[in-house]
C-alpha cells in the first residue's frame, strides 16, 4: 500500500489518466466485477434505505450515482461508494429528531416528502464539507478521531440497526418521536403480543436461510437468492393481496413504499429552511466525518491487500462529489462500502471503471427489472439487516480496544453506552470529545528529565541517587508538546528546579520538544527573567529548525541572547549539548571573575600586598 501524504494535490479528474491504454481484457474483468457487485448492491441499498426510514428508491439511487461519481473522482481502484449501514443509522436518527422538533403537525405523506428533502440537504452539505476538506488537504485531521471511537460507534450502529429492524421483522408499529435504544427494546418486549404472524414467519424464514447458507460457496449473492425465495413464498401463499382489508394480516412489500422508476429522476437544487439549518449543519458535519473515516478505513484495507496507490485527499474529494451529485438526484448520503469493496477486489476489478460500471448495471436492472424488485418483502430486508449487523463489529478490534489501555477502554465504553442510552449522533460527539480530552491530557504532560553531561561526551539521565557532575550546571532534557495546554506545568516544573540556588546555569535540551506556541514562549521568557533576577542564566540547546523559527518570530531570542541558543544537527546529535555545556562553564567562570573583581581591597603598608576584604 502507498498512502500518499497531504502534500499531494487534488486532481479534479484523474480517470482519463488511469484509462490510458485501457484494453478489452481489462474491460471484461471490470464488467464481471461490476455485475457481481451490482447484485449485492441492490438488496443492500434497499435495506439501508429501510434503516434510514426512507423509500427504497433513495438507497437504490445512492447505489447508482454514488458509485458512478465517487468512482470517477476518487483514487482507489476498488473502493465502492454507496449507501452504508453506519451512515443510514445517522440519517434516521437525525431526520427523526428534526421531524419531531419542527414538523409535528405534518401529515404522514407530508412527513415523507419533508424527510426526503432533509436527506438530500444533509447529503449536499456533507458533500460540500468533504470537497472542501479534500481540496484543502485536510485528510490528516481524521487521525484525531481514535479507532476506539469508530469501533464504539459501529458497535452502537449495529445495535441500533438490530433494534430498529425488530419492528419491521415482527410487523410491529414503530414508536412515534425520538427514543433511545433502551426504550425501544422495552417497547418491543412489551408489545410482542401484537406481532404480525405472517410477517414474522417470512422474517424468520429469510433469516434462517441466510444462516444456513452462510457456509455455502456460490458465485451468486446469497442475499439475492433469499430475497427471491421470500418474494415467491409470499405470492404463493397470498400473504400480500393487491388490496389490503382492515384487520387482515398482510406482509408489507417494497411496492407499498412506492414504485421505483429510474426515469423519474430529476436534478433538484436543495432548498434550505434557515430555521432548520442549525440542526442540519452539525448532522451533516458528523455524516461527512464518519463517511470519510469509513471510506478511508476501507480504502486503506483494500490498498494493503492489493498494493495499489491510495491518496487520502483525492478519496475524500471523490466521496464529496459522490454525495453532492447523489443528493441533487434524490439519493441518500453515501460512504465507502466494506462488503461491496471487498467483493469488487475479489471479483477481479482492474480499474475504477469497475465501480462506475457497477452503478450503471444497477441502473440498468432498475430500468428493465425494477417492477420485480418491488415484490421483495420488507421483513426479508429486515432479516438481511439483522444478519449483517451481527458481523459489523470486528471482535478482535473490540477486544484490542478494551484491553490495550485504560483510555481506549474508557472511550469505547462512553461511545457504546451513549449509543444505547442516549442517541447515536450524541454518542459520536461524546466519544470524540472524550478521546481528544484524554489525548490533550497526555500531551499536556511533557517529560522533563535531568541529564548528566561531562567533557568526555557522556550524556545520560541522572537517577535520584546521583549527583550532578557539575553542581552549578543543570541540564534538563525536554520531550513532548510545548503548546498552551502544557505551558503551566512546563513552567512550574522548571521554576521548582530553578529554586536550587546552587544552580547557576540551566540548560534546556529541546531536541524532542514539539509544537511550541506563544504561551510556551512566554513561559520561557518568564523563566529567563526569573533566573536573570538572581544573577543566573538560561541556555537553549539542540533547538530544531521549526522551534527556532517560533523563537525568532516571538522575539525571545533577543531576550535570551543568540549566544545562548544552539541548533540541533542531525550529523552531530551531541554537539549542541556539548557546546551548550562549554558555554555554561564560560558563564560560570565569568560570574566568578566579576564577583572577585567587585570585592574591595585595603592597603596595610608600602611593602605589603593588597589583602582582599572578605
Amino acid at each position: 500500500m502507498v498512502d500518499k501524504s497531504d502534500s499531494e494535490s487534488v486532481v479534479i479528474s484523474s480517470l482519463a489518466d488511469e484509462l490510458h491504454g485501457y484494453t478489452s481484457d481489462t474491460f471484461r474483468h471490470d464488467l464481471t466485477a461490476a455485475l457481481t457487485v451490482a447484485l449485492l448492491a441492490i438488496p443492500q441499498a434497499m435495506a439501508y434505505a429501510l434503516v434510514a426510514n426512507l423509500p427504497p428508491a433513495a438507497g437504490l439511487f445512492a447505489a447508482v450515482f454514488g458509485a458512478i461519481f465517487g468512482g470517477a473522482f476518487g483514487s482507489s481502484k476498488h473502493l465502492v461508494i454507496g449507501p452504508t449501514n453506519a451512515i443510514a443509522v445517522l440519517i434516521q436518527a437525525g431526520t427523526a429528531e428534526i421531524l419531531y422538533n419542527f414538523y409535528q403537525d405534518a401529515t404522514p405523506l407530508e412527513r415523507n416528502v419533508i424527510a426526503m428533502q432533509l436527506v438530500t440537504q444533509i447529503g449536499f452539505l456533507a458533500g460540500i464539507f468533504q470537497i472542501l476538506a479534500g481540496y484543502f488537504k485536510l485528510g490528516k485531521l481524521t487521525q484525531f478521531v481514535s479507532r476506539s471511537v469508530v469501533i464504539g460507534y459501529i458497535c452502537g450502529a449495529a445495535m441500533a440497526i438490530a433494534v430498529n429492524q425488530l419492528f419491521t421483522f415482527f410487523g410491529l408499529n414503530k414508536m412515534e418521536g425520538v427514543h433511545s435504544l433502551f426504550s425501544k427494546i422495552l417497547y418491543v418486549f412489551s408489545h410482542v403480543g401484537n406481532l404480525d404472524w405472517h410477517t414474522t414467519i417470512i422474517g424468520v424464514f429469510s433469516l434462517s436461510c441466510l444462516i444456513l447458507m452462510k457456509g455455502i460457496k456460490t458465485r451468486f449473492p446469497k442475499a439475492v437468492i433469499v430475497l427471491i425465495l421470500a418474494a415467491v413464498l409470499v405470492q404463493v401463499l397470498g400473504w400480500s393481496p393487491a388490496e389490503w382489508v382492515e384487520g387482515q394480516s398482510s406482509v408489507v412489500l417494497v411496492r407499498d413504499y412506492g414504485e421505483i422508476h429510474l426515469t423519474s429522476v430529476r436534478p433538484t437544487i436543495p432548498f434550505f429552511d434557515l430555521q432548520v439549518l442549525n440542526s442540519l449543519l452539525p448532522l451533516a458535519l458528523m455524516i461527512a466525518l464518519l463517511s470519510v473515516l469509513e471510506a478511508s478505513s476501507v480504502a486503506k484495507s483494500i490498498s494493503a491487500t492489493s498494493g495499489q496507490r491510495f491518496e487520502v485527499n483525492q478519496e475524500i474529494f471523490g466521496l464529496g462529489m459522490g454525495n453532492v451529485f447523489s443528493s441533487l438526484l434524490g439519493a441518500m448520503a453515501v460512504s465507502g462500502s466494506p462488503s461491496r469493496s471487498a467483493l469488487n477486489l475479489a471479483s477481479g476489478a482492474q480499474t475504477r471503471m469497475a465501480t462506475i460500471l457497477g452503478g450503471v448495471v444497477v441502473a440498468a436492472i432498475l430500468l428493465f427489472l425494477g417492477g420485480l424488485v418491488t415484490y421483495i418483502p420488507l421483513a426479508s430486508l429486515a432479516a438481511l439487516l439483522l444478519f449483517t449487523s451481527a458481523g459489523m463489529v470486528d471482535a478482535k478490534q473490540f477486544r484490542l480496544s478494551v484491553w490495550t489501555t485504560g483510555s481506549d477502554a474508557l472511550v469505547l465504553a462512553v461511545t457504546v453506552l451513549s449509543s444505547f442510552f442516549l442517541s447515536l449522533d450524541l454518542a459520536f460527539f461524546l466519544g470524540v470529545t472524550t478521546s481528544v480530552t484524554l489525548y490533550l491530557r497526555k500531551a499536556a504532560n511533557p517529560s522533563l528529565v535531568e541529564y548528566g553531561f561531562n567533557e568526555a561526551g557522556e550524556f545520560k539521565p541522572l537517577s535520584s541517587a546521583e549527583s550532578r557532575p557539575n553542581p552549578e550546571i543543570c541540564l534538563v532534557n525536554i520531550e513532548g508538546d510545548l503548546f498552551f495546554g502544557s505551558a503551566d506545568l512546563f513552567q512550574a516544573s522548571l521554576k521548582t528546579l530553578a529554586r536550587d540556588q546552587q544552580i547557576r546555569v540551566l540548560i534546556l535540551h529541546m531536541r524532542n520538544a514539539r509544537h511550541m506556541d506563544a504561551t510556551s514562549c512566554f513561559a520561557l521568557q518568564q523563566l529567563h527573567e526569573y533566573l536573570e533576577s538572581t544573577g543566573r542564566h538560561l541556555i537553549l540547546a539542540g533547538v530544531t529548525r521549526w522551534v527556532y523559527r517560533v523563537i525568532i518570530d516571538s522575539g525571545i531570542d533577543k531576550v535570551i541572547g543568540k549566544d545562548n541558543i544552539s541548533m540541533f544537527e542531525e550529523s552531530r546529535p551531541r554537539f549542541a549539548a556539548m557546546t551548550s555545556f562549554i558555554r555554561a562553564k564560560e558563564l560560570v567562570l565569568e560570574d566568578k571573575k566579576r564577583k572577585r573583581e567587585s570585592i574591595p581591597t585595603v592597603i596595610i603598608g608600602l611593602d605589603t600586598k593588597p589583602i582582599p576584604v572578605e
